[in-house]
């Protein structure tokens, strides 16, 4: 019965935190550039699998797209998401760092999240979902009036 319960801690204790997140609405001015920094610790027998960046409106939306995957060798996949192969972000998205997703050329309110995919210390593949993150374009020009 121990054997079986050390068994099932090291399970659980083979997870994937995020450390650091971006504040759950960013405000940027339309036409400007975002950067949505994650960070992530994992467990010593934690095998990184990828990690994944999707876009979606409004949550809990089925009209989610993903964005890019970053694999293991820090290669990065920029994935299409229209019918010619092409992408609803070509050329406006970048990766930086641990898990930073740069969108270039705001123009409209979305949201965004990251997913880091892992493989865990018995071999099961498993994922950590960040909190959506809502972007928020405001037009160029402001009138106030009194």
């Amino acid at each position: 019965m121990v054997a079986n319960f050390s068994f099932i801690v090291s399970i659980i204790k083979a997870v994937v935190r995020f450390s650091v997140s971006p504040k759950r609405t960013e405000y940027v001015q339309e036409g400007q550039t975002v950067s949505l920094k994650w960070e992530y610790t994992t467990e010593a027998s934690d095998k990184l699998r990828g990690i994944i960046w999707t876009s979606y409106d409004p949550p809990g939306s089925t009209n989610e797209l993903r964005l890019a995957v970053k694999l293991p060798g820090g290669s990065v996949v920029y994935l299409p998401n229209k019918p010619k192969g092409e992408s609803l972000y070509q050329g406006r998205i970048n990766i930086k760092d641990q898990a930073t997703l740069e969108i270039t050329n705001v123009t409209l309110d979305n949201f965004y999240r990251c997913a880091v995919v892992y493989q865990d210390s018995v071999g099961l593949d498993k994922s950590t979902l960040s909190e959506a993150v809502k972007v928020t374009a405001s037009g160029r020009y402001y009138f106030t009036h009194h």
